[in-house]
């Protein structure tokens, strides 16, 4: 209803459009407005999307990205059968025979580095395995499971690609909302996990955050939780806009808050492998989105507080996403883990500050 409304129609002509009556319809605009808190659906939705919702293609449906994501790039990629029958896509970065860096990526970029990151990696004694979770890229959707089985399944699933890579043990990397998954991997894995790095966020989640998030990233959590339906049809708007124009306005537009993601941004490099991760990652959809979006509130301290292995986490001092109080929190209930805080690094300090990255590996 919302969208019909961001398209234009008023309460009458969707009270004819949908056979329903006019009083429900008011009834149902003035319950998306309480819960939002918006003023009126369509502010609601420009302010989400950043643009009108008319933009998804004619039949409602993506232009398939073809290009994949290790394009002009010395990462290479593969497919892997799972025990269970689906697919899963997975990317591997730096030494061939390094020592084994099992990364879970972030929604849904935060996959490829930069080249000069890749060759470092390299150069280090790194491989860097990133299998892409369910719906995300060519790996086949997991529909109809809970989060808690998500997450399970996910550990599952990349046990079976270390096991496919004959890679006994590994150096887990969670960036932003794969590190919820990283500690769940350890948590059922423990042998073969030697320690834990974290990027920009560790899983920790208070509701009283809320109010710290950027307009953008709150509306489309409080969206997310009272309506999945709505927020689904908006990221595929997102999407298609992607895929159809330049992503540039797009993603300055996802960070304008943040002057250090702005500055990553000028970084051609890192703006073309965002870009490609937004096309690429989410070419079966947006569901594999909504549901890593949900993650993103869960606190997993005692999960980590139960677990033996050594964490560190780099936290962007100018990161107004997932802030580094945020991340203090969890140092202070978690003993075995450290943090520490990058001057002049943001939200995107996998692309701009991946020395640091590297170094810690």
């Amino acid at each position: 209803m919302a969208v019909l409304l961001a398209s234009g129609l008023n309460a009458e002509e969707i009270a004819r459009d949908r056979s329903v009556s006019l009083v429900t319809v008011r009834s149902q605009i003035k319950s998306i407005k309480h819960k939002t808190r918006a003023r009126d659906l369509p502010r609601l939705v420009r302010l989400i999307c950043g643009y009108a919702v008319g933009i998804l293609a004619p039949n409602g449906t993506l232009t398939p990205h073809q290009s994949p994501l290790v394009d002009g790039t010395s990462a290479s990629s593969g497919m892997f059968t799972l025990s269970d029958g689906r697919q899963m896509e997975y990317i591997v970065q730096g030494a061939p025979d390094g020592r084994s860096v099992l990364s879970f990526h972030n929604m849904p970029y935060g996959l490829v580095l930069p080249e000069a990151g890749i060759r470092a990696a390299a150069a280090r004694g790194l491989k860097i395995i990133a299998p892409l979770r369910p719906g995300h890229g060519r790996s086949g959707p997991l529909p109809g499971v809970t989060r808690d089985d998500l997450f399970n399944q996910v550990a599952r699933d990349a046990d079976e690609l270390l096991t496919h890579l004959d890679a006994p043990k590994a150096v887990l990397l969670g960036h932003s909302g794969g590190s919820s998954y990283a500690i769940r991997f350890a948590s059922m894995f423990p042998h073969k996990v030697t320690s834990i790095l974290m990027l920009t966020r560790a899983p920790i989640w208070k509701d009283e955050w809320y109010r710290l998030l950027p307009q953008r990233q709150k509306l489309i959590s409080t969206m997310l939780r009272y309506m999945p339906s709505l927020a689904n049809v908006l990221i595929w708007a997102i999407l298609s806009y992607v895929n159809r124009q330049d992503g540039n306005d797009f993603l300055r537009q996802s960070v304008k808050e943040s002057e250090a993601d702005l500055r990553a941004l000028d970084d051609p490099e890192t703006l073309r492998l965002m870009e490609d991760g937004i096309k690429f990652g989410l070419v079966q959809g947006p569901d594999a989105f909504c549901r890593d979006w949900e993650a993103m509130d869960i606190d997993m301290t005692a999960e980590a507080r139960a677990l033996p292995h050594p964490m560190h986490i780099i936290q962007g001092a100018d990161d107004l996403i997932t802030r580094p109080e945020f991340s203090a929190a969890f140092v202070e209930q978690v003993p075995t883990a450290t943090r520490e805080i990058v001057k002049g690094a943001g939200n995107l300090l996998f692309y701009s500050h991946w020395r640091r990255v590297i170094d810690r590996l």
